[in-house]
């Protein structure tokens, strides 16, 4: 079956209503039905909220601070140490 494809003007806007935690920055966009809507780093289908979940999650563990971005970075290589600095910086405020 084909997709259905929906002329540009017609199709819904992307929207950070939904993750408004995420709302400025810049790395981050929110595009309906693209991973259910989740915030999700740039051009990617990385949900940020995993990305920083999993650096958590390796804090909790008792990791350092440059241990876990390894680690996370080791987990998502296609986001970049760059990136993930940025949304971890981000989200700190």
């Amino acid at each position: 079956m084909d997709p259905i494809e929906i002329p540009d003007d017609q199709a819904a806007p992307p929207t950070l209503a939904r993750a408004p935690g995420w709302a400025q920055c810049p790395l981050v966009e929110v595009i309906p039905g693209k991973v259910g809507g989740a915030a999700l780093l740039k051009n990617t289908r990385l949900p940020v909220e995993a990305i920083t979940g999993n650096y958590d999650s390796f804090r909790d563990e008792g990791l350092s601070h440059e241990a876990a971005l390894a680690e996370t970075v080791d987990c998502y290589p296609q986001a970049g140490l760059e990136a993930i600095e940025t949304l971890l910086a981000y989200r700190t405020g």
